[in-house]
């Protein structure tokens, strides 16, 4: 959770529809770092990422009025994320690439020698090239629910899908990528 999005957990703590100036400047403030990655994600490019945040933003100040709350803030400006950036891959035909998907170690309790760095990037390439090849579908679950850490509810709410059709796609990824990966016996 985003330190101070609890202000947002509910329409009623919400800023009032008929200031929606307001209500931007404060989803840009919890919010607007959180959509930018998401945005690079995807795309991979920066100016076309800083694009699509602000798109999402003014796309977001003009529904404001409209936003019922039927999830939270955050869900609802990364759905209008990805779906901002399916269309801009659409349109320039590209697709998704999954790149870092393991954010560095920076808790780790000890320095790890070259040695072991070499074997982790090896094996973060693997992972990252096991994720790439999972039809697109899967591959967007697997990234927002590992690497952005939203709940399956959240994910569904966003794509539009079940929340059993997450939990789904998460179970054939697991067990798709274990294969590929060479953690299931056959």
């Amino acid at each position: 959770m985003v330190p101070g999005e609890k202000l947002f957990e509910d329409r009623s703590s919400c800023p009032e529809p008929s200031d929606p100036a307001q209500a931007l400047e404060r989803l840009m403030e919890l919010y607007g770092t959180t959509i930018l990655r998401l945005a690079y994600t995807f795309l991979r490019d920066r100016q076309m990422a800083e694009d699509v945040a602000q798109e999402v933003f003014l796309r977001a100040f003009r529904s404001w009025p409209g936003f019922r709350g039927d999830s939270s803030p955050r869900t609802w400006l990364s759905r209008i994320t990805i779906n901002l950036c399916r269309d801009h891959l659409r349109r320039a035909g590209k697709t998704l690439l999954l790149e870092d998907l393991a954010p560095g170690g920076a808790n780790e309790p000890h320095t790890p020698d070259t040695e072991e760095l070499a074997v982790r990037s090896l094996e973060r390439g693997a992972i990252i090239k096991a994720v790439e090849s999972l039809p697109a579908g899967i591959r967007e679950v697997v990234y927002l629910y590992y690497y952005f850490d939203f709940s399956t509810a959240e994910i569904a709410r966003m794509l539009e899908v079940p929340e059993g059709t997450v939990r789904s796609r998460l179970a054939r990824s697991r067990a798709h990528l274990r294969r590929l990966l060479g953690g299931e016996k056959g």
